[in-house]
C-alpha cells in the first residue's frame, strides 16, 4: 500500500472558481472524515467486512495534529474549516486504509499469538479477504460471497 508506514499523507484538491451555490468556501479544508461517518455515526453496510469497527473510521487523522495544522493556517491568515463543504468519500483511500491497517494489525497479533499459521495456506485467503478494501482480489471476493 503506497501510505503504509507514512507519518503524514496529504492530498490537495481545488475548489470550483464557479461556485454555484455563491456560499464562502474556505482557503483550506481539511478533511479526516468519511461522508457516511458524518451523516449517521456509520459506515454503510458492506462497505468493509463487518468485522471491522465503523467507529475506527470516525476519523482518518488524529484531531491534535488536523487542529496544529489549522491553527499555524490561521496564524498565518489562512481560512480553514473542516471537513467542508465535503467530507471525505467513503471509498476514499484515507478511509479504505483504516480497515486496511486495522486487519493487518490484527494479523500481526493474531500470527504472534499462533505462529503455526502464518504460512498456512487457508489463513493467507482469510486474511486477504479481510485486507481487499480495494474489492479488487477475485479469490478475495470470491470467498467473502
Amino acid at each position: 500500500m503506497v501510505i503504509a508506514g507514512k507519518q503524514l499523507v496529504v492530498s490537495i484538491h481545488t475548489y470550483d472558481e464557479r461556485n454555484s451555490t455563491k456560499t464562502q468556501r474556505p482557503e483550506v479544508s481539511i478533511l479526516g472524515r468519511s461522508h457516511s461517518y458524518q451523516q449517521h455515526s456509520m459506515l454503510p453496510f458492506g462497505l468493509f467486512d463487518p468485522l471491522f469497527p465503523d467507529v475506527l473510521a470516525e476519523s482518518a487523522v488524529r484531531g491534535a495534529l488536523r487542529d496544529r495544522i489549522a491553527l499555524t493556517l490561521e496564524k498565518s491568515g489562512v481560512f480553514v474549516e473542516h471537513n467542508y463543504p465535503y467530507c471525505l468519500p467513503d471509498g476514499s483511500l484515507e478511509i479504505r486504509c483504516q480497515p486496511w491497517f486495522f486487519f493487518q494489525r490484527l494479523r500481526a497479533h493474531y500470527e504472534r499469538a499462533h505462529p503455526e499459521t502464518a504460512d498456512d495456506s487457508a489463513h493467507m485467503l482469510i486474511w486477504a479477504m479481510l485486507q481487499n478494501t480495494n474489492l479488487r482480489r477475485a479469490e478475495a471476493n470470491a470467498l467473502s460471497g
